[in-house]
């Protein structure tokens, strides 16, 4: 293992280096806090208070849940699913889901008490659940999209949702792609996957890759011109709902969510119980 020093400034939880393994180039931070303390954290609303809510970024936000949705209904389009949406956020697939199929039945985990709220206000037709508390094992779909990055154990965190799928039924991930290496501040993250440490945690889960694919980017390092210009007309353009085709055709030119490289900013996975 490899110390190396976690991005960014000093943090509530006292984050300050990261262990990473030499051979599959896992990192994860150097703690002693446990997961129920990590929860606490989340549940306290410091995540989602912190986190930016422009326009723009929601945009953003809803235009990533729309390719995340999309991707899994290429693998299952039956018109009504079962899904379970793990750290929902303020319901941005929830939302994109029951657009596309009003059928579906959506249940979603939040920790933070606001954006749940946020989530039922939106959304009246979705169901939240204790995950601690449900028995439901027939789940068609469960989404952990950027949500093992802020976990301690990411074998047991999946084994435990896998538990609710049913026999064939889907788990997608989506996780940055060593994020450490290529941003300023990386916090509350807790894990940071290379593309062969995510190899081999599905085969520690005992999971069928359907996909792993390692896409996108991030283009605001030594920003070109015409990424400072697209980004200008984006933030612009996303004030005006009626001009969100033009948004998105922006948003996906400046992240290249279709691209797949090796130095791709995010990793996705599509497994299948």
């Amino acid at each position: 293992m490899a110390l190396r020093p976690y991005p960014g400034k000093k943090n509530p939880l006292g984050f300050e280096k990261i262990a990473v393994c030499e051979n599959c180039s896992f990192g994860k931070v150097v703690t002693q806090l446990t997961q129920s303390d990590l929860d606490k954290f989340y549940q306290e609303g410091h995540y989602w208070y912190d986190a930016a809510v422009s326009h723009s970024t929601k945009a953003h936000n809803t235009f990533q849940a729309e390719m995340r949705v999309t991707a899994v209904l290429r693998e299952n389009g039956a018109p009504k699913l079962k899904i379970l949406d793990v750290g929902a956020g303020m319901g941005d697939v929830g939302f994109y889901l029951l657009k596309q199929r009003p059928q579906a039945v959506y249940h979603f985990i939040e920790l933070d008490e606001d954006a749940r709220q946020k989530i039922q206000a939106n959304l009246p037709a979705a169901s939240i659940i204790d995950a601690r508390q449900s028995s439901d094992d027939d789940y068609d779909v469960i989404f952990l999209n950027h949500v093992l990055e802020h976990t301690l154990d990411p074998a047991a965190f999946i084994n435990a949702f896998k538990a609710k799928l049913r026999s064939g039924g889907l788990l997608y991930i989506e996780v940055p792609n060593r994020d450490d290496k290529f941003k300023g501040d990386v916090f509350p993250h807790t894990l940071f996957f290379s593309r062969q440490s995510l190899e081999i945690l599905v085969k520690k889960t005992d999971i069928h890759l359907q996909r792993l694919q390692t896409f996108g980017r991030n283009p605001r390092p030594g920003q070109l011109i015409k990424d400072r210009i697209m980004a200008g007309f984006f933030h612009r353009l996303t004030k005006f709902k009626a001009l969100n085709p033009l948004s998105k055709i922006l948003d996906d030119k400046l992240f290249q969510y279709n691209v797949e490289s090796s130095s791709g900013i995010w990793h996705g996975l599509l497994v299948r119980k």
